[in-house]
């Protein structure tokens, strides 16, 4: 990343700011994002955490979201608000939070607690020996996400969207059937998929 590079160069700097929220890789802040936050945590940078709330994307379970981007260490949220009740559900969350512990912090990190039940890990098997180039778990991921947190999107870039939406025209209601025969959480995958273009 430039910014590390860069930040190798002055020692002075104390604190950062970068996006940092719950969507973690699978959303707009991806790996690249991850290797800026765990460079500030290993240099004790403090991060000032932007669009904890994916720049409004984010429509449900907003505390859920917020508590996640407050328990990182070295981290303090920067929400944008726009409206009263944005600034009393924010104050509301931070007056009730507490630390996590080790384990509970380390399931935040796992996908089926970020979405309170079974979840697509990206694991592949669903398209394991498949040839056809579907991205299927980023399919399943959008509708799982969307529906969740009410998402206005999956994915900011239009390059990605497109690609999605162009994978998703191509099945057909056997593929759908073998990809949810395939999957090891047995997941509702023919429906998800349905449900995945109201987000790509």
């Amino acid at each position: 990343l430039e910014l590390i590079r860069m930040l190798k160069h002055y020692p002075e700097v104390d604190v950062i700011m970068g996006g940092m929220n719950i969507m973690r890789e699978y959303y707009y802040f991806d790996r690249n994002a991850r290797q800026l936050n765990d460079y500030a945590k290993r240099h004790n940078l403090g991060i000032l955490s932007m669009k904890p709330f994916l720049m409004g994307a984010l429509t449900k379970n907003q505390p859920s979201a917020l508590k996640y981007s407050m328990t990182q260490p070295m981290s303090v949220p920067i929400p944008g608000m726009t409206e009263v009740e944005h600034v009393i559900m924010n104050v509301k969350a931070a007056r009730e939070f507490s630390a996590l512990s080790p384990s509970e912090q380390k399931k935040w990190e796992d996908p089926e607690t970020v979405l309170e039940g079974p979840a697509c890990t990206g694991c592949n098997y669903c398209i394991n020996r498949d040839t056809d180039g579907i991205d299927v778990p980023q399919l399943v991921m959008a509708a799982q996400y969307g529906e969740h947190f009410g998402l206005a999107k999956w994915q900011s870039k239009d390059q990605q969207r497109g690609k999605l939406k162009s994978d998703l025209e191509k099945i057909t209601p056997e593929m759908a059937k073998r990809y949810a025969h395939k999957c090891p959480k047995e997941l509702p995958v023919e429906e998800l998929l349905k449900k995945s273009a109201r987000y790509i």
